[in-house]
């Protein structure tokens, strides 16, 4: 397969999320504060289909709307015709994107999409989205569709699928590894997702011995917006949810050179119903082995809404920045690259301590120091009295609140 990608990392952009204006950061990063139960929600969570078609159209993923059916009458026509019953009669086939092109098979891809359309809008027409003609390859089989997909080729792609006999083996060393970045449905994959598609790509780009077999692809709305990063790994076909830029290089040594799922990040496997998919993660989760000194930065929640949390530099400069309900303080502060959080967030180092000032009647809505948590802000070189590990702090409403009643969160010097 010829793939033509945009594997350099993202640059500095605004995007929209929940109705605020976002600056996002390369550096983008997310670590939450939980118990390891709470991961155990997962399991069951990716959409049932026996396989997936992905188009790949060579729209950047800035350019898609929230709902793709809206403004392309092939998408909207493909979700209709794997749906009658001479095409589904071997189980539920799912219709997606990628922004990737397929060279030789990407030929048009129609009159821009306008991003801002919704789905309360009225559906773009043939005539208005121009001719689409698309590469597309069957999942998980891997199965490339010999000639482009278009609206003039719709019954030529029935008849090769009703007649096709696809293979039971499949080459498990060549990899094809999606991640959900479609911003304009939720800002959790567009953020998240953008971030963890480029590390993941960059990882990738820069190990000889996976460059070759291992490609990595945007993908639109796949469900599951609170797991964000999402990531689909096919042949295999399993989906993981709660996956950070900082896991790229464990997420690529566990699932793709190693070959293993990673359990406590696993939502499911196409192919497989919702209760077979939680009777697999029972009876395989006792089997994965956590390293103690890791298990707490791997610690993860899903993600709620957004929170805007407003920091004092050491001059006494006011800067914003936007994070989510679930993660810590560390993973917003550190995604606009204020704090270096060298060990991740495992509360081993004192790069990411910040004052935490009560300028009102409120007190600091945080858990209690820990012995731990003291014993690294020794090390910290502009410590205060009331300094703290944002890596210990978990963002809620209520922190968010006492920020703006005016609570201080100052930044260091240093």
């Amino acid at each position: 397969m010829g793939w033509t990608s945009s594997m350099l990392p993202l640059p500095s952009r605004w995007t929209t999320c929940h109705g605020r204006t976002l600056l996002v950061q390369p550096s983008m990063s997310r670590r939450t504060l939980a118990t390891a139960a709470a991961t155990e929600g997962l399991a069951g969570t990716a959409p049932e289909m026996k396989r997936h078609l992905i188009l790949f159209t060579g729209r950047d993923d800035s350019t898609w709307p929230s709902h793709i059916d809206k403004v392309s009458p092939l998408y909207r026509s493909l979700n209709r015709l794997t749906s009658v019953p001479a095409m589904s009669r071997s189980g539920t086939i799912s219709v997606n994107i990628s922004s990737t092109k397929l060279s030789g098979l990407t030929r048009s891809a129609g009159k821009p999409w306008d991003p801002t359309v919704s789905k309360v809008d009225k559906e773009v027409s043939e005539d208005q989205a121009g001719t689409e003609e698309y590469g597309a390859v069957i999942y998980p089989e891997m199965l490339e569709v010999p000639f482009p997909l278009s609206m003039a080729t719709l019954s030529d792609f029935q008849a090769f699928y009703e007649s096709l006999v696809l293979p039971e083996a499949r080459d498990v060393d060549k990899k094809h590894i999606f991640v959900c970045t479609h911003n304009n449905r939720d800002c959790r994959c567009g953020v998240i997702g953008s971030q963890l598609f480029t590390a993941l790509a960059r990882y990738i780009r820069r190990t000889p011995s996976l460059a070759k077999n291992v490609q990595v692809h945007p993908i639109a709305h796949i469900g599951g917006h609170k797991y964000a990063g999402n990531v689909i790994v096919y042949p295999q076909g399993d989906w993981y949810g709660l996956i950070q830029p900082t896991d790229a290089s464990d997420f690529v040594k566990r699932v793709v050179k190693d070959d293993k799922v990673w359990w406590s990040r696993w939502r499911g496997r196409t192919g497989l119903s919702a209760l077979e998919q939680k009777q697999l993660y029972n009876a395989s989760i006792a089997t994965e082995t956590v390293d103690p000194k890791n298990a707490k930065r791997l610690e993860r929640v899903a993600l709620g809404d957004t929170l805007q949390l407003r920091l004092t530099t050491h001059d006494g400069e006011h800067v914003d920045v936007t994070g989510f309900e679930g993660e810590s303080v560390k993973d917003a502060l550190r995604r606009h690259e204020y704090v270096e959080a060298t060990c991740g967030g495992a509360c081993e180092c004192a790069t990411c301590a910040v004052a935490f000032i009560d300028a009102s009647e409120i007190p600091l809505p945080a858990p209690a120091i820990s012995d731990e948590e003291l014993d690294q802000l020794e090390f910290a070189i502009t410590r205060k009295d009331t300094s703290r590990l944002c890596c210990q702090i978990p963002l809620t409403k209520e922190l968010a609140d006492w920020n703006e009643r005016g609570g201080i969160i100052e930044l260091p010097r240093y």
